[in-house]
């Protein structure tokens, strides 16, 4: 039974917009988000390709420092993830939601790579395991389960003149990585 509450498909969960507070059956979220038009971009999800992206702020939002993003997503015929993105009280948070319960999440990483304005050799390197959207946006901010750096230092290494920011996200399955490991390494499946 808890293995199904888990799973559930008809399961409550909450819209990952920000603005949102929407609890909406698991099944429905994306016709939710595409209804609502709470989706930015769509990217193609290919395991382990680094994808780069610019989010241009608005002058408004730049200046005041407290606002979010639409959600960015990331998504196969199999796999959806979103890329979020929030300044709250000065601080950037930024991580990636994964469309599938807390036991999927644990198969699938990710790495957010930020490089430096005016080709400096400055970069931020941030690598952890994507959140299931069972996790609510307050719950990841509180609990530090996302990148988090004060805005101010964002805007003044990695925020170009234009108000541009430029990063890459890499989503990989480590079950995958895992597999292809053993197969190189001569271990088959049966051996474990």
């Amino acid at each position: 039974m808890i293995s199904h509450q888990i799973d559930c498909i008809y399961r409550l969960v909450t819209c990952p917009r920000i603005v949102c507070e929407s609890k909406v059956p698991f099944h429905e979220l994306l016709e939710h988000m595409d209804q609502k038009s709470e989706i930015n971009k769509s990217y193609d999800f290919i395991d382990g390709k680094m994808i780069f992206m610019t989010h241009q702020f608005s002058k408004d939002f730049f200046e005041k420092g407290n606002f979010s993003s639409i959600p960015v997503k990331i998504a196969n015929t199999s796999e959806t993830f979103f890329i979020m993105l929030r300044v709250a009280f000065g601080t950037f948070y930024q991580w990636v939601h994964f469309l599938g319960s807390p036991i999927e999440a644990k198969n699938y990483a990710y790495t957010l790579e930020y490089n430096g304005i005016d080709d400096s050799e400055r970069s931020n390197i941030y690598k952890a395991r994507v959140v299931s959207i069972d996790e609510t946006k307050n719950s990841i901010i509180e609990n530090s389960n996302c990148l988090s750096m004060p805005f101010r230092s964002l805007k003044a290494h990695f925020v170009d003149q234009d108000r541009n920011f430029r990063y890459s996200v890499k989503i990989w399955n480590m079950k995958e990585e895992v597999k292809d490991e053993h197969v190189e390494s001569g271990i088959s499946d049966d051996d474990e």
